[in-house]
């Protein structure tokens, strides 16, 4: 018999129809028994198969929620707020150390750069104190910037979208320069501007921070000064007018006569480091063989040029000497007296000012260009064959309070420069 698999009346053998209801008869595996059996199986496996998903979900929602949480305790310990203070700190005193990450200004068109900020950092390396309480004050829960501090913290950005990113937000000043000449003027060894005499306020924006500044003037007269610049700084490079020929005081002060100021230029003497007496250098237009006043200011602007793209020579400040002028140096002692005494690569040698091919000393020396600060000396002579030659002392083993220089013997010693910059410069006075 076969039972309807829709009523479940049964049926004969070879019936095709349900009698009772009149539903087409098939296999017994059409029976509502079997279809129910493999409907179980079916959904079993679905269920089996969803849950698996469902697990592997989970356990990858997990491990991702262990790192964000290992990201955000370690993040926590790398920026947090005393961390990156600290940090700031650190680099503040330090020179040597990279600051500008940390650093901003109210002046969009400042550059900050490692170099721009390096003066912020020579204030606070020679205060170290001053930097301790800045920091100390940011530190505090009740710190709230100031539109007046030099210096204040604020937030700029995220680190991972999470932890504020402090800098310092740094004021920027346009000191005035103040002098009695028209100059060339450098600061911190770059040149910056020209000015004429009076008082110059400068036209770029200065951070914060210790400046090394100089004015160039006529036959390179120099005056330098170091200050540290902020909203009320004046810097004073008033030249010595003994230490310009008469035609540049004639510029400077008109109303002289051309008597006085021979007389006055003259009358000068010695000077202390820094500074010349320039009384008996030739007058403008003298000439010889070897060399001539005019190379004397091609000489300066030669190297002011050269010292603008030589890593050497572009952080120093150079006071610029020549014949006639009687001056002091750190490094190699009183001159033309040091010419005396001095030796060159160790061996005694005759050395002095001179511009005539017909002198007997081993180095007819033109100029020297000194900087007290680092401690260099640069000589540019002639040698007995005529050849043009740069001297260099560094000053190694110095001791000035003695009198003692760089040689062995305490005199002091050159030797021959092999900076190419100063040699450019020499060579190219010599050829214009």
């Amino acid at each position: 018999m076969i039972k309807c698999p829709n009523c479940w009346a049964e049926n004969k053998p070879n019936a095709k129809f349900c009698k009772n209801c009149g539903a087409p008869l098939g296999d017994e595996s059409n029976t509502p028994a079997t279809t129910k059996a493999t409907t179980i199986m079916g959904t079993s496996t679905q269920t089996q198969g969803r849950s698996k998903k469902k697990a592997v979900w989970g356990i990858s929602a997990a491990v991702v929620a262990l790192a964000l949480i290992g990201l955000y305790f370690v993040g926590r310990a790398n920026y947090s707020k005393d961390k990156q203070l600290a940090e700031i700190s650190t680099a503040m005193k330090n020179t040597s150390q990279d600051l500008s990450p940390y650093v901003t200004t109210d002046d969009s068109s400042f550059e900050v750069s490692s170099n721009s900020v390096l003066p912020l950092q020579k204030y606070y390396q020679a205060h170290p104190s001053k930097a301790n309480e800045l920091i100390s004050s940011f530190q505090s829960s009740a710190y709230v910037p100031h539109s007046k501090d030099k210096i204040s913290l604020v937030t700029s950005g995220r680190y991972f979208l999470i932890y504020p990113k402090y800098k310092l937000m740094v004021k920027t000043y346009k000191p005035t320069v103040k002098t009695n000449m028209p100059g060339v003027l450098y600061v911190d060894g770059a040149k910056t501007a020209k000015l004429a005499s009076g008082a110059t306020k400068l036209p770029s924006s200065y951070i914060f921070g210790n400046y090394s500044f100089k004015l160039v003037g006529p036959q390179h007269a120099t005056k330098t000064a170091k200050a540290a610049v902020d909203g009320n700084t004046t810097v004073d490079l008033t030249l010595d007018s003994s230490q310009a020929s008469p035609s540049a005081s004639a510029a400077s002060a008109a109303s002289s006569s051309k008597a006085s100021k021979a007389s006055s230029a003259s009358s000068a003497s010695s000077a202390s480091a820094h500074s010349s007496s320039r009384s008996s250098r030739p007058a403008e237009g003298t000439k010889n063989d070897l060399w001539s006043s005019d190379q004397n200011d091609e000489l300066g602007d030669d190297f002011d040029d050269e010292s603008e793209d030589d890593d050497a020579l572009q952080d120093q400040s150079y006071d610029f000497h020549y014949m006639g002028d009687k001056f002091d140096t750190v490094t190699s002692g009183r001159f033309p007296a040091a010419f005396k005494s001095a030796t060159v690569g160790g061996s005694p040698v005759s050395m002095g000012w001179s511009w005539s091919s017909d002198s007997t000393y081993d180095y007819r020396v033109v100029a020297v260009f000194n900087d007290d600060d680092d401690e260099v000396t640069y000589v540019f002579a002639f040698n007995k064959a005529n050849h043009p030659v740069v001297l260099v002392d560094t000053g190694a083993n110095h001791d000035a309070e003695n009198h003692t220089y760089s040689g062995s013997d305490g005199k002091p010693n050159f030797n021959v420069s092999q900076n190419q910059a100063a040699k450019n410069a020499f060579n190219d006075a010599i050829n214009d």
